[in-house]
């Protein structure tokens, strides 16, 4: 283990995490649909607004939550031109 979570050298991706915390816990957390989780999972992408419970919900279960699986950036790239 490194740096506090397993398996540091596998891909991580929103499906992962959603496989590994729960579709449905997640989903019931988010307060948002199955459509929704559906669509970040195929897009591969989360809202920021998800930041904050997907890294407490992948915190508890000790697996990483990278950041760039979040729209972050790209909203920023978008609102800069």
């Amino acid at each position: 283990m490194v740096g506090g979570m397993k398996n540091p050298e596998t891909h991580m991706t929103v499906a992962r995490i959603f496989d590994a915390v729960g579709r449905s816990c997640l989903t019931s957390q988010l307060g948002v649909g199955r459509t929704s989780v559906s669509n970040a999972i195929g897009d591969n992408v989360m809202p920021p607004r998800w930041f904050d419970v997907v890294e407490r919900a992948c915190r508890s279960k000790d697996i990483e939550c990278p950041r760039h699986l979040f729209s972050f950036t790209a909203n920023k790239e978008r609102g800069a031109a």
